[in-house]
């Protein structure tokens, strides 16, 4: 029988609020953590790159930056620290936080897959115009460019490691291992707060705006249908359009920017369809909030703790680097 999201056991005792708010603080201490090893092994992982020699290929070998990003950066420095957190004593195994089944019709699915891909779509728009203002206000934000793609290998190594590496492990670690059990605390909080760590550990103030939108789109596809799948599925769509855009514009710029703008202009409309359909359909009401922790409190518990502090720095430390 499916379940809907990881359980702790509770003591049948008055104070359950306090003790529902007890494991929020040490699910996020270990994010936490989790984040902090994130970080320390990237940085451990580019020095021993840098140590043998590879360093100079990193930066002008784009087939050997895809790969090194994919399986070093993405699957070593951020995978392993969540999967070994997901197979702590005591709490749900790494089969409970991620609900790969799901007895959801395929009208459901579609309807969810459709909507949630033309929504991280609009959320480009969001972040052109976040950019503008921004540029409007004097502060002008850049992003890193990556090495243009010069051979086939280059191409299809984008392809692999941003269209399909990057969302099965991000899926696994945000909309598995963070969120499903932060749905305790309502769908919505944990749907919000895991967008929220999603989004700042992008970087670039540009796609922190992108990645929230996307991040909360992705959330609650995930939720309504109860399939990571589903998650899995709008990331690789929304990452593999982005890189398909990328690669074909160096060859015809400006006819590439109009069929891009019919595209998410058509995607747009049929979202708006799919999403008014499914709330015809099938409603969007969520369960409520049983964990008697206050909406504060939620946050506080989370994202105020020893570890997740720092690894907050981190983000806001990173951030600054894309702000001139």
């Amino acid at each position: 029988m499916y379940q809907q999201y990881p359980t702790f056991s509770v003591p049948q005792a008055p104070d359950i609020t306090r003790h529902n708010y007890r494991q929020l603080r040490q699910h996020g201490i270990f994010v936490g953590a989790c984040l902090l090893g994130y970080f320390a092994l990237q940085e451990v992982l580019y020095m021993v790159m840098v140590l043998v020699g590879h360093g100079d290929a990193y930066t002008s070998n784009p087939a050997y930056q895809y790969a090194v990003g994919a399986l070093a950066f993405s699957f070593i420095a951020m995978f392993v620290p969540f999967f070994l957190y997901s197979l702590r004593k005591g709490r749900p195994s790494y089969i409970n936080v991620l609900p790969f089944h799901t007895t959801q019709p395929r009208k459901r699915l579609t309807l969810v897959l459709v909507a949630g891909w033309a929504v991280c779509i609009g959320g480009n728009y969001i972040a052109t115009l976040a950019s503008f203002l921004f540029g409007a206000a004097g502060v002008e934000l850049f992003t890193h460019e990556n090495t243009a793609s010069s051979t086939v290998l280059d191409v299809v190594m984008n392809f692999v490691c941003a269209g399909f590496m990057a969302p099965l492990v991000e899926e696994f670690v945000f909309r598995g291992v963070i969120m499903q059990p932060l749905r305790r605390y309502g769908d919505a909080f944990a749907v919000f707060a895991t967008a929220a760590v999603f989004a700042l550990a992008h970087g670039n103030p540009v796609n922190i705006i992108f990645a929230f939108v996307a991040g909360v789109s992705i959330g609650f596809a995930v939720v309504y249908t109860r399939s990571l799948w589903v998650g899995i599925a709008i990331h690789a769509l929304n990452n593999c359009t982005s890189v398909l855009v990328t690669e074909v514009e160096r060859f015809s710029p400006d006819a590439v920017n109009v069929a891009y703008t019919v595209f998410c202009t058509a995607l747009t409309v049929v979202g708006i369809i799919c999403i008014v359909t499914y709330g015809r359909s099938y409603g969007f009401r969520l369960p409520r909030d049983a964990s008697g922790v206050s909406g504060g409190k939620k946050v506080f518990g989370f994202f105020i703790t020893a570890t997740m502090i720092p690894a907050l720095l981190y983000f806001v430390y990173t951030m600054t680097k894309f702000i001139l």
